[in-house]
């Protein structure tokens, strides 16, 4: 599809599931999750509820082209045979569906969970390793240590299934052997996608409150950087190619629905917590069909939606703003920013605006000419920040709209 067409999708290309549940909150976690002992009744209750959501949403022909889904979380393995009939759910609503994702960790999966999970129509589970050190396991709070990783990693994998694992560097009590041991550990287990990324301290975690004002030099930038570069040669020495900032993955096992992310395809996002985006044209036809949206400005060419609590968030891009959005994202990939995107952001952004900046990011060496695209370089990849703002600034209009609407 064009990147002119995908301003104006009217169906989902994508659909985002969030499980909010988890046995206990990490120490570095501020994503929306919740405390929930095993078998609590009000996860059959929000599993029924979101199973409402997608059957509205299929009912109303918005799922009719969705290929990718995703389950995350929180911890969605926590609700075991619930899981399977989402997933048996999902296949049902989704025809055209050729991706089914969900994240789980270690202590809440099992052979036959798994299994159930296969026969019902998963293609693919993200794993939350985190680390391959059952010390650097406690003091991110995890509840699993390396064993049952590795038990449940292997258990996937000779399952069939197409298996990702996390893993973070940069995070208490690792050291430069321990993290290469994490990474040996880890591809000897035989996933075929595996994610690095260095640990960021969020203001209001445990652990933001346990570093306080200081800056602990286990977190330092030059130690991410190391870290994320190791990463990268040494997975790119046994099979794996790098195809976006974070991630890699062996025999062109890419993860569909993040790639729909990075490439400004519309996904519907269901359950507390969960992200949405959609183009006017898909926000119209929610709102005919009976969904709580406003009424939309003219000017606005994307929606962004969080559902938080009993509200909704919206926040309303303009096309100038969706474009510089979208460029931003390709510059996560390793392809970069195609021949047909830099038109489109031309006649979006103007042709002298857009050629002066990305010379100015050529120049800067965080980007690079490859034929007619432009991709990241290596050093960008350790200073995405600057790249991203620059690409931004492309936009005349810096804020956009948000509004909070009462469900």
């Amino acid at each position: 599809m064009s990147w002119a067409k995908r301003l104006h999708e009217d169906s989902f290309e994508a659909i985002y599931l969030h499980i909010p549940f988890c046995i206990k909150k990490c120490a570095y976690c501020d994503f929306y999750s919740l405390a929930t002992s095993h078998h609590a009744a009000v996860m059959q209750d929000y599993l029924n509820a979101l199973v409402a959501d997608i059957h509205r949403a299929a009912a109303a022909g918005l799922l009719e082209h969705c290929r990718c889904a995703y389950i995350g979380g929180g911890t969605p393995s926590m609700l075991g045979d619930g899981l399977v009939q989402l997933v048996s759910e999902l296949r049902q609503s989704c025809p055209e569906l050729c991706e089914l994702t969900s994240e789980a960790n270690p202590e809440s999966l099992s052979a036959p969970l798994v299994s159930k999970l296969k026969e019902a129509g998963l293609t693919r589970l993200s794993v939350g390793v985190q680390s391959c050190n059952d010390n650097e396991l406690n003091a991110l709070g995890r509840i699993h240590d390396v064993a049952c990783a590795e038990l449940r990693v292997k258990e996937a994998v000779a399952a069939g299934l197409d298996v990702s694992c996390d893993l973070m560097c940069a995070i208490p009590l690792q050291t430069a052997q321990s993290w290469k041991d994490s990474l040996d550990k880890l591809i000897s287990w035989g996933p075929t996608h595996i994610s690095v990324y260095p640990l960021q301290i969020e203001e209001g975690t445990e652990l933001a409150y346990r570093v306080g004002e200081q800056n602990p030099a286990w977190n330092d930038s030059d130690i991410q950087a190391e870290r994320m570069s190791y990463a990268a040669d040494k997975l790119s020495s046994v099979g794996f190619e790098r195809y976006e900032v974070a991630s890699f993955a062996k025999n062109h096992k890419f993860c569909q629905h993040n790639l729909s992310y990075w490439q400004g395809r519309s996904y519907l996002g269901l359950g507390k917590g969960a992200a949405g985006m959609m183009t006017a044209e898909l926000y119209s036809r929610m709102r005919k069909q009976g969904y709580a949206f406003p009424q939309l400005e003219d000017s606005f060419k994307r929606i962004r939606t969080k559902l938080t609590g009993d509200k909704l968030e919206l926040e309303f891009l303009t096309e100038s703003q969706a474009c510089a959005e979208d460029l931003m994202l390709s510059a996560r990939l390793v392809e970069g920013i195609s021949a047909d995107q830099l038109d489109y952001a031309q006649s979006v952004l103007g042709k002298a605006l857009l050629e002066r900046q990305i010379q100015q990011l050529i120049k800067q060496g965080l980007l690079q000419s490859k034929g007619q695209r432009v991709a990241p370089t290596h050093r960008a990849w350790l200073l995405g920040n600057e790249l991203f703002s620059m690409l931004w600034s492309l936009t005349p209009e810096f804020e956009t709209k948000t509004l909070e609407v009462s469900l």
